[in-house]
């Protein structure tokens, strides 16, 4: 988390691609709950936070699904870049601890389960 924090807070042009999660979501469920890794850099950094959707069409590469299994049909990955926003947008108070980073993580998830309902064709 600390080489990530360095990184971004000394490049500024430099992006982290997090997928939240940890791990792939089973086909047809909700997203798995958040791990804090993202929420914490972004609050030890204060950089803005580009929220990005990935979805695919037909299904594939779920979480029961072998990685290297080839699809019967061709799918198609489709990205949605949205609007970055600060920490302080969300936040309050953004001083570096545990109680902060939850929140932010808590207020990702929402923001996500929310952006997914409504395109409701996620991987």
């Amino acid at each position: 988390i600390q080489d990530c924090v360095h990184k971004l807070q000394q490049d500024h042009a430099a992006s982290l691609l997090i997928f939240p999660e940890g791990t792939r979501t089973a086909k047809g469920e909700q997203l798995n709950e958040f791990q804090r890794g993202a929420a914490n850099i972004a609050v030890r950094a204060g950089v803005p936070i580009r929220p990005v959707l990935i979805s695919c069409t037909p299904s594939t590469l779920t979480k029961n699904e072998k990685w290297y299994h080839i699809p019967e049909q061709p799918f198609h990955i489709h990205v949605k870049v949205l609007d970055a926003f600060q920490v302080e947008d969300v936040l309050d108070d953004v001083t570096v601890n545990p109680k902060n980073v939850r929140q932010l993580n808590q207020q990702l998830q929402w923001f996500f389960n929310q952006e997914l309902s409504l395109n409701d064709e996620s991987c």
